[in-house]
């Protein structure tokens, strides 16, 4: 398994946060729909895209023991390698693109695997999957991504975050290495299994359950950026081992 990201973007001219939660579910085994359309949070904030993107075969290694990978490219035509990542705020790309990104707005920090790095502000550059234009924030993050790189086996160019996932009705399809981009409005949800309603926190998705070792409901943080079955809040760790229930 490869180390988890971890991230906490903190900028003070546009307050945005990315964390982590107490108690994380990672992504990795099933078929998970991510649905903005089943959720109860502002509905401003998550404006259907009127045009989807064709369906992405899926990396063999998705969910097990690697990111999800997407190809996207800028208004050029190079390709560049995305992973995808449920608990980002917002989409991050390598800082080695500063150069056609324009004008920096801002500096930043981003922690990436215990370290903090300085990360640039940028105005939101048009993306495309294929031939269709992603919908995106008005700003992006820019970050020195070695690291995942090196991790992954793979160059990494960029993070796809919350900001332009949450506009999409997504399904991941791990049987069919699959992930489609469903048209909300045309959907038979009950084909699609059980339903767990999303709320959002620091603009990141979250269920309300039983915690990953049963008990009493909790909030789990749905994050497809952490590459591992899960992950307990220290404390409660150590409360359950005290109690030799794990």
């Amino acid at each position: 398994m490869i180390a988890p990201l971890d991230k906490w973007v903190d900028w003070w001219a546009n307050q945005v946060a990315t964390t982590r939660a107490g108690r994380t579910l990672g992504i990795c085994l099933g078929l998970l729909l991510l649905c903005c359309c089943a959720t109860k949070p502002d509905r401003s904030a998550f404006i259907p895209a009127s045009e989807l993107p064709a369906d992405v075969t899926m990396n063999k290694d998705a969910g097990r023991g690697n990111w999800l990978f997407v190809t996207l490219r800028l208004d050029k035509d190079e390709e560049l390698r995305f992973f995808v990542d449920t608990g980002m705020t917002l989409t991050v790309l390598d800082k080695s693109l500063e150069p056609e990104l324009g004008k920096r707005l801002g500096t930043g920090t981003i922690r990436q695997f215990g370290i903090t790095r300085e990360a640039g502000i940028y105005a939101a550059p048009r993306l495309y999957l294929g031939g269709t234009r992603l919908m995106t924030s008005g700003k992006i993050l820019t970050a020195d991504l070695k690291q995942p790189s090196s991790l992954s086996g793979h160059r990494v160019m960029g993070i796809l975050g919350m900001d332009c996932l949450k506009h999409y009705c997504i399904q991941l399809d791990f049987e069919g290495g699959k992930m489609r981009f469903l048209d909300p409005h045309h959907l038979n949800a009950a084909q699609l299994g059980k339903a767990f309603p999303l709320t959002f926190r620091w603009n990141c998705p979250f269920i309300q359950d039983s915690s990953i070792i049963g008990g009493e409901l909790t909030n789990l943080f749905i994050d497809a950026g952490y590459a591992k079955d899960g992950a307990l809040d220290p404390r409660l760790f150590r409360q359950k081992v005290g109690e030799r229930t794990l």
